[in-house]
């Protein structure tokens, strides 16, 4: 089923503002989404909120905290 038509006519045009694409920046992109989630009124404040992203091509896992990087190889992490 279509987005328009699981949203119904009276959202249609809000799904059409709608973006969607590729992700040029995952760090940036995961920082924004925590963003989001810090935001939001139905989550506790006191929650700590944080990112991971998985390079499988780099093989490193890059844990997001505080709006601080910090990156580790995937198998320093399994090995721990």
């Amino acid at each position: 089923m279509k987005l328009k038509e699981r949203a119904g006519l009276e959202n249609e045009k809000e799904v059409d503002a709608m973006g969607f694409g590729t992700i040029e920046d995952m760090k940036q992109s995961i920082l924004d989404d925590m963003d989001i989630l810090k935001a939001s009124p139905y989550l506790r404040e006191d929650l700590k909120v944080f990112g991971i992203l998985f390079d499988i091509i780099k093989d490193t896992v890059t844990h997001i905290k505080d709006l601080q990087l910090k990156a580790c190889g995937v198998s320093d992490l399994v090995s721990k």
